[in-house]
C-alpha cells in the first residue's frame, strides 16, 4: 500500500487501518476530486499487491510497536482471554497477534511474499 499512502498523502489526505478478527476497516480522508483515483489505488492493491521486502519489514515494526501497546489494554487482554477460554479447535484459538519475533521467524522460514499474496487474495473480496 505504499503507493496509495504516498499518494493520499502527496494530495494532503490520511489513511488509516485497522484489522479484527473478521474484518478490516480502512479510513481514507482526501479531497473529493481526488475519491476515484484513490479507491482505484486501494482497489489495485488489493487485486495484484506489490509485496516487497521493505515493505513487509516496515509493516512488521509497525505491527511489533501496536503489539507491545496493545498488551496493556483491555480490549486486547479480553480477546486474548477468550481465545484462551474457547474450546480447543475453534478459530478464535488461533494466534491472531504478531510481533517483530514471530513474524520475523514466519518471514525467515517461508516464501512471505506469496503467502501474503494468497491471503490478501482468500480473505479480501474485490469488486470484479
Amino acid at each position: 500500500m505504499n503507493c496509495l499512502d504516498t499518494f493520499i498523502s502527496y494530495h494532503g489526505g490520511t489513511i488509516h487501518a485497522y484489522t479484527e478478527l473478521e474484518f478490516t476497516v480502512i479510513v481514507i480522508e482526501i479531497s473529493s476530486n481526488r475519491i476515484v483515483e484513490t479507491l482505484d489505488i486501494l482497489i489495485h492493491s488489493l487485486i495484484d499487491p506489490l509485496v516487497s521486502f521493505e515493505t513487509i519489514y516496515d509493516q512488521i515494526q509497525i505491527i511489533d510497536d501496536e503489539s507491545t501497546i496493545a498488551q496493556f489494554d483491555d480490549h486486547y487482554r479480553a480477546s486474548r482471554l477468550l481465545a484462551y477460554l474457547a474450546k480447543e479447535n475453534h478459530p478464535i484459538r488461533n494466534f491472531s497477534w504478531g510481533n517483530k519475533k514471530s513474524l520475523k521467524e514466519f518471514i525467515t522460514n517461508n516464501n512471505s511474499s506469496i503467502i501474503l499474496k494468497q491471503f490478501i487474495k482468500d480473505r479480501y473480496c474485490v469488486p470484479e
